[in-house]
C-alpha cells in the first residue's frame, strides 16, 4: 500500500509540472533581438563526457537556429522611415567555455540570410531586398549572479556581426540582380529569471539591444540614393522559453521574443 501511494504521488506531482509547464509556454503565442538563452545554462548540464560538477572548468559544443519573424527597425541618412519588414535566418555552431558553473564566455559561427521591404518617401513605392546565405559570427558572457533554491537570476551580454550580399531587389514586385551588400551588427544585455521544475527549466527575461547596419551599392533604379542606413526601432524587448535537462551530457532550449522584435529560436548544448 505505501509504493502504491509513492507511486500516486510521483505520478500527480509529474502531472503537477506538466500542467505548469504547458501554461507557461501558451505565454508567448499570443505574443508578437538575439538569442537570449536559458539563465540556468551555466549549471544545467552537471555531468558530461569527460568533465563533471568537480571540476571548476569545462566545454559545450552547441547548436542554434534562429528566426526572426520582424526586426522592429527604421531607415535613416540617405532614406527615412519606417522598414516595413526585416526578418532573418541564422544557423549557428556555438563553443560555450564554462568557469565554476557560474560563469560562461561563448562563440558562434554560422550563416545568415536577411529580408528587407520598406515603402520610402516621396513616392511610398515597396522595394524589397533578399540576402544571399552568407557568414555571421558572435560572442557574448554569460553570469549566474544570484541562487534562491531552484531560481536563478542571470546577467547575459552579447554581439553578433555579418556582412552578406543582396542577391536581388525589387521595385513594385519587379525584380533585379544586384551588387548591393548589408552589413549587420546588433548589441545586447539583459537579465534573466528562470525556475526548475524536474527537468524543465522554464524562464523570462528583459533586455536592451541595439541594431546598426547599413545597405550600401543600390542600383539608380532601385532608389534615387546608393545607400541607407538601418538602426532599430524599438530597444526593450522579452524573452520566454523552456529549457529541459536531466543534468547529464545535454540540454534543449526553445525561445520566443517578442516587443523589439518576433523570433523564436531552439537550440542545445552537448558537454564534453
Amino acid at each position: 500500500m505505501v509504493v502504491t501511494n509513492n507511486l500516486g504521488e510521483s505520478t500527480q506531482n509529474l502531472m503537477n509540472t506538466a500542467y505548469k509547464l504547458f501554461y507557461f509556454l501558451l505565454i508567448p503565442i499570443a505574443a508578437h533581438a538575439l538569442y537570449f538563452g536559458n539563465p540556468s545554462e551555466p549549471d544545467m548540464i552537471e555531468e558530461g563526457l569527460f568533465f563533471s560538477s568537480e571540476n571548476w572548468g569545462s566545454a559545450k559544443l552547441g547548436y542554434e537556429g534562429d528566426y526572426c519573424f520582424d526586426r522592429k527597425l527604421r531607415s535613416k541618412d540617405g532614406v527615412q522611415g519606417r522598414i516595413d519588414k526585416f526578418s532573418y535566418l541564422m544557423n549557428q555552431g556555438v563553443l560555450t567555455f564554462n568557469f565554476f558553473d557560474t560563469v560562461e564566455i561563448y562563440g558562434s559561427v554560422g550563416s545568415l540570410n536577411a529580408f528587407i521591404s520598406h515603402r520610402p518617401k516621396p513616392d511610398q513605392k515597396q522595394r524589397e531586398y533578399q540576402t544571399s546565405d552568407r557568414l555571421t559570427w558572435g560572442g557574448g558572457t554569460r553570469l549566474e549572479l544570484f541562487h534562491w533554491g531552484a531560481t536563478t537570476l542571470s546577467a547575459d551580454g552579447k554581439y553578433q556581426y555579418s556582412h552578406p550580399h543582396v542577391k536581388w531587389n525589387s521595385l513594385s514586385g519587379d525584380s533585379f540582380t544586384t551588387a548591393a551588400k548589408l552589413t549587420y551588427r546588433e548589441y545586447q544585455a539583459g537579465l534573466g529569471l528562470s525556475h526548475q521544475m524536474n527537468v524543465f527549466i522554464p524562464y523570462i527575461a528583459g533586455f536592451y539591444s541595439h541594431v546598426k547596419g547599413k545597405l550600401y551599392g543600390i542600383r539608380s533604379n532601385i532608389l534615387p540614393v546608393s545607400h541607407f542606413s538601418l538602426q532599430s526601432r524599438e530597444w526593450i524587448g522579452m524573452a520566454v522559453g523552456c529549457g529541459f535537462s536531466s543534468s547529464c551530457l545535454f540540454d534543449l532550449n526553445i525561445e520566443a521574443r517578442m516587443f523589439s522584435e518576433q523570433a523564436v529560436t531552439v537550440s542545445g548544448n552537448l558537454k564534453f
